[in-house]
């Protein structure tokens, strides 16, 4: 054994430069949810400025919904029930969704009983966010000790419930317990010829279940209409069929040029609050000081990072507005070549900071609602100069549009064709691009014509 002296150049991440990375990846709403725990839980925000950067009162409706989660532990559980039993496990694990939360208001209209209706309550708690039920009945009947035949009769009575298909073991039950018992043709292609059926070998199914290819294909359009996750067919039943997403930044043309902004700025809503400050002055109690200080510290801290958040998103956003300047102002269909990396040398920004910002990112236009990742394409280089991959999949479509339907060209002969366009891209590459486009292969397209 020897001592030696050695020196090592150890780099840290500062607790408010990780609160910062986390921020500047969040989206709208999910930093609004961010701020309006921040500010419950720290005294020296003021909640009632915060709240005006919202629409509707989050944080009243935050507070009744704990306050509401309070009286239904307290009415549907005892005192001296312990956090770690089963009945402090149901209760938990019964309340973490919205698909959960439709299963139990189902199973609680029941007639069952007090332990049954425990037990509705952990296998609940079981289920996926998809809507999916997938347990090893004989652990949980050992953990939490009832007979695996009554765990099996409750699963049962679940997978009754409303919707068809919840409570499903995978998707192909889900699928087949959408299906009519009569629908022989389907049920069996649900449960046995799911793969080939993705990958349109209609001959080499009905010859495997002695029909016709038309009934194949008959088949494969009432299968289409189906959910493949229990949760779809839920959100489908309220009526919530679109998919609505809430615009981070705005990209406006004007006459001085283009606009960038934030949809809802939160940094002129933070403010500190007036009683932890006039408590600061009133009091000489170390240890409240001590506390004030800390929390204080910390709302400045929160302040002065969404500032940088907000500074650094619209950053990036303004030179990418910059770049496709031809896009939003509607002199042009096609996007410029851009990378992350073209962002971050221009704002002195790291590409993972790049990729942080523009992450889940909305961008509201004059073209509509797009996400961000949207306008980064990559360069494609060729003898007459750079073309971006948005281009060549727009002329892809455009190619694969034209082609004489009953000889669908291939990918290698769309290579060849885009290659004499200046879009030099390999095979590999066309199908890449052609599957990102949901335009099938040569063959599914061939016997989609000859249907």
């Amino acid at each position: 054994m020897k001592l030696s002296n050695k020196v090592t150049i150890k780099q840290t991440i500062a607790p408010a430069t990780i609160q910062l990375l986390e921020m500047v990846q969040m989206n709208t709403i999910e930093l609004g949810s961010f701020l309006t725990e921040q500010a419950m839980e720290n005294p020296a925000i003021d909640i009632d400025e915060l709240a005006q950067a919202f629409k509707s009162s989050e944080l009243s409706a935050k507070v009744e919904w704990l306050d509401s989660f309070s009286q239904r532990r307290g009415e549907s559980f005892s005192a001296a029930d312990d956090d770690d039993t089963p009945e402090g496990q149901i209760a938990d694990r019964s309340e973490a969704s919205d698909v959960r939360s439709y299963l139990l208001s189902q199973i609680l209209s029941s007639d069952a009983d007090r332990e049954t209706e425990k037990l509705y309550r952990y296998l609940i708690g079981c289920v996926d966010s998809r809507g999916f039920l997938s347990e090893d009945w004989g652990m949980i009947a050992k953990k939490i000790g009832v007979d695996e035949e009554k765990i099996t009769r409750c699963v049962a009575v679940m997978r009754t419930l409303h919707p068809a298909g919840i409570c499903a073991e995978d998707v192909r039950s889900c699928l087949a317990a959408q299906l009519a018992a009569d629908d022989r043709i389907a049920r069996r292609i649900v449960e046995s010829y799911l793969e080939e059926l993705s990958r349109g070998h209609y001959s080499a199914i009905a010859k495997a279940l002695g029909v016709t290819e038309s009934s194949v294909r008959s088949a494969e359009k009432h299968i289409k209409r189906l959910y493949p996750y229990p949760s779809s067919a839920l959100e489908g039943d309220r009526g919530d069929d679109s998919l609505y997403v809430y615009p981070d930044l705005s990209i406006e043309h004007t006459a001085e040029g283009l606009s960038v902004s934030l949809c809802r700025p939160f940094s002129p809503h933070l403010k500190i609050s007036s009683f932890c400050s006039e408590l600061r002055n009133s009091t000489d109690d170390p240890a409240v000081l001590g506390y004030i200080e800390e929390r204080l510290s910390a709302a400045g801290r929160l302040y002065r990072n969404v500032c940088r958040c907000e500074k650094t998103l619209l950053s990036c956003f303004e030179k990418l507005a910059e770049t496709q300047s031809a896009f939003f102002s509607g002199t042009s269909d096609s996007l410029k070549p851009m990378t992350l990396a073209d962002i971050a040398d221009s704002t002195g920004l790291s590409i993972s900071t790049v990729s942080r910002a523009v992450k889940g990112k909305y961008i509201q236009c004059s073209r509509g609602v797009i996400p961000a990742k949207l306008f980064f394409t990559a360069k494609i280089e060729s003898g007459s100069g750079k073309h971006s991959t948005d281009a060549a999949r727009k002329y892809l479509r455009e190619v694969i549009a034209g082609e004489d339907k009953s000889a669908p060209l291939s990918d290698a002969q769309l290579s060849v064709l885009l290659g004499k366009k200046g879009f030099a891209i390999s095979r590999r590459t066309v199908a890449k691009y052609r599957k990102a486009l949901g335009i099938p292969g040569t063959y599914v397209r061939k016997q989609k014509e000859e249907l």
